[in-house]
């Protein structure tokens, strides 16, 4: 009997058969709830979401994506998603150890603002704040069809428009992680997307064959158990995470794309990273009070030329910082996270929460110059229009 199965089912149902999944999982999967590197070694890359992420950027960068030409990823075709998978994880091993052995670079992002700002800061090079889908693939999708009506070469479509009878749809989609493992969760997808054309040949279409490659992904490797991953490349004869990574604490997330989206917020000015740094500072220690507030909204006003012009851009995403940092949940998970990464030694004490004499901001000033994120002179302003 013939194999009527698509390269795509046919590339699924491999990778089930490899991994030998369990009847208790294989429903799970099917049905889009789990992927099969969690079912069978617990690295979970499950949890899909809309997250605003943020990076500490290279100047290039920051040339707004307008399509897909920003990913540098080429995977094979469907008949080797077992590939994909492989490389894919041999990949997120090299960009958490800083390997130049890596295929594909992976650019590096956090969920929350402490790293990028503090960490990674790269001098004062611009900083990106940009809405990523976590743990998604971006997949292109090559659909073979046929109409069953027509003659030779030839079909009409439901307007009698004339057609090509063997007729190829590719298009782009960007689907959860854990989808690639399910027929049925892709398949949806994909027939959600190629629904204008069926109407239009009135549903008289076959669909011969489907392939797909995966020029994107954009994993969150944040809550990644090190050895669940470290097993998987145990067995794949991959590289583990360096012992000391610190993708946990980073709170990091890695994506394919190579530039801004078009949602995504940019900071270039260096004056407006410092700027952006000592509102997160003030936000965090409890020391936004009515004083710096109006510093801050005159400073976006541009109503202070004299320390600092900001355009529009750039106003707009430090007023989306303030915004984020407007809510007390906001602010302790990012003084925890802070306080995690970035806090150590001497100054592990640092900050003390809501001080009772808000006239000595002595602690502050000494922590605000210990960070060395800040130009004397620049700093010195911000300071004393805040505390003087």
């Amino acid at each position: 009997m013939g194999d009527f199965r698509t390269d795509l089912e046919r590339s699924i149902d491999e990778v089930i058969e490899k991994y030998a999944v369990n009847d208790s999982s294989l429903q799970l999967i099917e049905d889009g709830q789990i992927s099969v590197p969690n079912a069978m070694y617990g690295v979970d890359f499950d949890k899909y979401s809309d997250h605003w992420c943020f990076r500490s950027a290279k100047v290039e960068e920051v040339a707004i994506r307008l399509d897909y030409d920003d990913h540098s990823l080429n995977f094979p075709r469907t008949e080797r998603i077992d590939r994909f998978l492989f490389e894919m994880m041999r990949d997120v091993s090299g960009a958490v150890n800083d390997s130049f052995q890596y295929r594909y670079d992976l650019n590096s992002y956090s969920k929350f603002l402490a790293a990028p700002l503090f960490k990674y800061k790269r001098g004062n090079t611009p900083l990106i704040i940009d809405e990523l889908k976590l743990n998604s693939l971006d997949v292109s999708i090559d659909v073979s069809c046929f109409d069953w009506v027509g003659e030779q070469s030839v079909s009409y479509d439901i307007y009698g428009r004339e057609c090509e009878r063997y007729h190829v749809e590719d298009f782009y989609l960007t689907i959860p992680f854990k989808d690639l493992f399910s027929k049925k969760r892709i398949l949806e997808h994909i027939y959600d997307e190629l629904s204008p054309v069926l109407e239009s040949r009135g549903h008289m279409m076959d669909v011969d064959n489907i392939t797909i490659s995966f020029p994107g992904l954009t994993l969150d490797i944040s809550e990644v158990n090190r050895n669940s991953f470290d097993n998987f490349q145990k067995d794949h004869g991959n590289w583990n995470f360096k012992r000391h990574a610190s993708y946990r604490k980073d709170k990091e997330v890695l994506t394919s794309h190579k530039h801004p989206s078009y949602r995504a917020m940019v900071i270039r000015n260096p004056k407006g990273i410092q700027l952006a740094r000592f509102v997160y500072l003030l936000k965090i220690g409890n020391w936004y009070t009515v004083k710096s507030q109006a510093f801050v909204a005159a400073l976006l006003a541009n109503k202070h030329p004299e320390i600092m012009i900001l355009d529009e851009d750039e106003c707009r995403a430090i007023q989306w910082i303030l915004n984020y940092l407007g809510t007390e949940k906001a602010i302790f998970k990012e003084r925890e996270i802070y306080i995690d990464t970035l806090i150590t030694g001497t100054s592990r004490n640092w900050p003390q929460w809501r001080y009772e004499n808000l006239e000595d901001p002595s602690k502050f000033i000494s922590h605000f110059w210990e960070m060395r994120c800040f130009e004397e002179e620049f700093g010195n302003t911000l300071l004393s229009q805040v505390f003087n």
